[in-house]
């Protein structure tokens, strides 16, 4: 859905996603081929970020190489919320979507743009949510969204009205019919984690403003007019799912699931408000596949960094990893938004995962291996067993299914890793590096 932004938008968040996530800073030939944009084009982008925006950030010409100076987390997404905030196809969209049956004269006036331009805006919005069978539709010369799916539109607009409003919900609840709704809702992941809060009380609002315009949720939740309750109808479908609820949906794979995280979450409720995280992720990649974030990334600088400290990613890693193979399931779109609620909201499960195993073995003494085990496990923080070996033979039995780390240049297997006597920093984070490819390709095995 991001291509709904104009191209001159879309251009300017890619610009700035490239700066500020690569590790690298960039020359205009490299930023051209990278983005597929011309180097004159991408000149008159950077003056105009660096002229609009000087503000929030400046993107610094040194040595003919490009970069942004770090931002944190809140510089960049509301620096993406002002790109997107100046969209003229977005305001018009949001415009359909709160007044619907309206005549094209309404839409032209209200947003001082010419009906022919409307005609060719309308057009470029319904390619770019064609793939969500989600159109502005045309009856009788009144036009609204409408989808083959509500319960996507729903879903998909409250992602998208979050973004636009810059997670500001205050508004979202000063209606006392949202609020109403809200004080029904019990559920452990609205209550407890904010992120899900924002994004329940954006769809309950969303679900309450569609309901009041005649859009109603099918699929055999309505059996009867006189039996319609929009306020338990928008609960449940917030809520319910079929892989929760219908014992047709529930499958040797979900038991698994709820098996592991049983036995590795010791907080029985916690663990239930996990399973239910995970299975509504299950449920939207098997239905939906409405995307965790559409123009504002506010999780990537978290990831960014998370990224970086191979030692506290590596577990995250593995979990994500088991819970794919659990599921049988590409998990990869999701890895941001898991990894954030992993790290803040569980972290129990990340300790309480068996530790892989790591074998030290020291040429000099076995005082000298106490000494590498020692710094090796304060290093990376108990999240692996660093265990002595103090016969060589031993090494060569079993280097080909085992990491070693070892200051004996002798035993030079792939799954060897060679430190010097008194490691230095570097050797931590390229052993960091090792144990992680290491272990991960254990995983996937």
């Amino acid at each position: 859905m991001d291509n709904i932004l104009e191209d001159k938008l879309q251009r300017k968040l890619q610009l700035i996603n490239l700066l500020t996530t690569s590790e690298e800073k960039q020359t205009i030939d490299s930023l051209s081929t990278k983005l597929d944009i011309s180097k004159p084009t991408i000149q008159r982008d950077i003056d105009y970020l660096n002229k609009h925006f000087n503000n929030h950030f400046s993107i610094t010409l040194e040595s003919n190489e490009y970069y942004i100076d770090q931002m944190n987390k809140d510089e960049m997404t509301y620096l993406q919320f002002l790109i997107i905030k100046d969209s003229l196809n977005l305001k018009l969209l949001t415009t359909f979507l709160l007044h619907p049956f309206e005549k094209i004269k309404f839409y032209s006036s209200k947003l001082q743009i010419s009906s022919s331009n409307i005609y060719k805006m309308i057009k470029h919005i319904n390619t770019s949510l064609d793939a969500y069978q989600i159109e502005i539709k045309n009856v009788n010369s009144k036009y609204f969204l409408n989808a083959h799916s509500e319960i996507t539109l729903r879903r998909l607009f409250s992602i998208c009205l979050i973004e636009i409003n810059y997670y500001q919900i205050d508004n979202f609840e000063e209606s006392v019919e949202v609020m109403a709704i809200i004080d029904k809702l019990d559920n452990n992941l609205f209550n407890d984690m904010s992120l899900i809060r924002t994004y329940y009380t954006a769809f309950i609002y969303l679900s309450h403003l569609r309901e009041t315009q005649g859009f109603h949720l099918e699929n055999g939740l309505i059996k009867k007019e006189s039996d319609y309750d929009p306020t338990q109808i928008i609960i449940d479908s917030l809520t319910t799912s079929p892989f929760l609820n219908d014992p047709m949906f529930y499958s040797r794979r979900l038991y698994r699931l709820k098996e592991f995280l049983d036995a590795t979450i010791p907080d029985s409720q916690k663990s239930e408000i996990l399973y239910v995280l995970i299975l509504h992720i299950y449920h939207n990649e098997c239905s939906d596949q409405v995307p965790c974030s559409i123009f504002i990334s506010r999780l990537n600088n978290f990831y960014s960094s998370l990224v970086k400290k191979e030692y506290l990613n590596q577990p995250v890693e593995e979990i994500i990893t088991i819970f794919s193979n659990i599921l049988n399931l590409d998990l990869k779109e999701y890895k941001v938004f898991l990894s954030y609620f992993l790290v803040v909201y569980f972290p129990e499960i990340l300790g309480k995962r068996q530790k892989p195993t790591v074998f030290v073995y020291s040429k000099l003494s076995t005082s000298h291996a106490y000494f590498l085990q020692k710094i090796l496990t304060r290093q990376f923080e108990n999240f692996y067993e660093f265990i002595i070996v103090k016969d060589h033979f031993f090494i060569l039995e079993n280097q080909n299914n085992h990491l070693f780390v070892t200051n004996d240049g002798y035993f030079k297997s792939e799954n060897n890793f060679i430190i010097n006597d008194y490691p230095k920093k570097i050797d931590l984070i390229n052993l960091g590096n090792k144990l992680t490819q290491f272990h991960q390709a254990k995983l996937t095995q």
